[in-house]
């Protein structure tokens, strides 16, 4: 736990590489204890601290782990954090239908469950606010992705990033 609070102040130092460091031998650590929770949310910083560097893979890899043992532990403020990233993943990628889809996804699950968690996270500051989710090229078909993912259950939009972001 103290590799995960000492990644988390060089996360919001914004000393990525450190953070996912930290993170990394955190998870290691973690790995074969009973301590799914910390687990996660070092795979977590771990995801996220590459996807900061551009390093897509390695987030991929490690937010698709921390969000199926999010979603295994009903753990809903950590899901909407995840969707929140894989929607910046997704971005960078270019998939602007799918960054829509996981970030109304990520904005409806903390919506009803009373957390903001997600947007400390990162999100996707390209869209703009949600009442206008038209993206950075105006792209008609965005708003309506938005709604989609407003619109998935829990189970849906977890079944919906682990399928987007399966392995190529």
């Amino acid at each position: 736990r103290v590799y995960e609070a000492r990644a988390i102040q060089a996360y919001f130092r914004h000393q990525w590489k450190t953070a996912g460091e930290l993170a990394l031998a955190g998870a290691t650590r973690l790995r074969g204890t009973d301590d799914a929770h910390y687990l996660a949310w070092c795979l977590d910083l771990v995801g996220d601290s590459a996807l900061q560097l551009g390093d897509l893979d390695t987030a991929r890899t490690n937010l698709r782990e921390a969000l199926t043992l999010f979603a295994a532990a009903r753990d809903l403020s950590g899901a909407a954090v995840i969707f929140d990233e894989l929607a910046a993943l997704a971005l960078r990628e270019g998939d602007q239908l799918a960054a829509m889809r996981l970030a109304g996804a990520a904005s409806e699950l903390a919506a009803t469950t009373g957390t903001s968690f997600a947007a400390i996270a990162g999100g996707v500051p390209e869209f703009g606010a949600p009442d206008r989710p038209t993206g950075p090229v105006g792209d008609p078909a965005l708003p309506a992705a938005w709604e989609e993912g407003r619109a998935m259950t829990v189970e849906e939009a977890v079944a919906y990033a682990l399928q987007r972001n399966a392995p190529v």
